[in-house]
């Protein structure tokens, strides 16, 4: 288990220090972790890659423990065959607790779930590495912070670390956080894919779309990035 209280602690004290809600202390980390992980910093060497990533950490030094405090804890889950919401965890416990569920309807489901689910669906080593798999797509329209779609990603690289890398995982939702949440998560866990911010109901023109780890896929490399296409958000 990740101490939560380490990272609620270190987001309260941000809150405090800027007069800002809790959940805009959160989205500020989400936008830092995005920035960090842009796909510019690979636009050039080496050197200007080292140096996007060590002047983004120098910058905010308080954001770059919680950064590397995140990576730490997803690493270590992913070594033990289990996939992390840090995000979702944070939100839960912080917001959602707070009155927002039931003010939006809006609920995050339980790891346990996830992982039923995902057994269910069946994503194994056989079918995962087949050729018929190859560039399958699987959608969460609904995804929160991608707990569904991390499940499966999981699932399907448990007896095959490579296992997962035929499917394109797309994300939706409505929230602009957890929209940014989801795709953290999903660079993290080494996925590919997008996700997308809008209203699924009513297809409505993307807010904005993060395109996750292209760096890493066809070829498999050792970084994670996201690219940031903004839309047309409906007023």
């Amino acid at each position: 288990m990740i101490n939560k209280k380490f990272y609620i602690d270190y987001l309260s004290q941000q809150t405090k220090e800027d007069g800002r809600t809790y959940e805009t202390a959160l989205s500020d980390f989400c936008d830092y972790l995005l920035d960090l992980f842009s796909v510019k910093a690979f636009y050039g060497t080496l050197d200007v890659f080292n140096n996007w990533q060590q002047q983004r950490l120098q910058a905010k030094p308080k954001f770059g423990v919680l950064a590397m405090a995140w990576l730490n804890d997803v690493s270590q889950a992913m070594d033990r065959g289990q996939w992390l919401d840090v995000f979702g965890m944070l939100y839960e416990d912080m917001y959602l607790t707070a009155g927002k569920a039931s003010k939006t309807g809006q609920f995050f489901t339980p790891q346990s779930v996830s992982d039923l689910m995902s057994s269910i669906i069946g994503s194994g080593k056989n079918e995962a590495t087949s050729a018929k798999i190859e560039g399958t797509t699987v959608n969460d329209s609904a995804a929160g912070s991608g707990r569904l779609l991390l499940a499966h990603f999981i699932e399907a690289s448990k007896l095959d670390h490579l296992a997962g890398r035929p499917f394109h995982y797309i994300a939706q939702d409505s929230d602009p956080l957890v929209c940014k949440m989801c795709a953290l998560n999903m660079m993290v866990h080494g996925m590919n894919g997008r996700v997308i911010c809008q209203d699924t109901l009513a297809m409505s023109t993307p807010s904005v779309e993060y395109f996750i780890n292209e760096v890493r896929y066809p070829f498999s490399t050792p970084y994670y990035s996201v690219r940031i296409k903004s839309g047309n958000p409906e007023k």
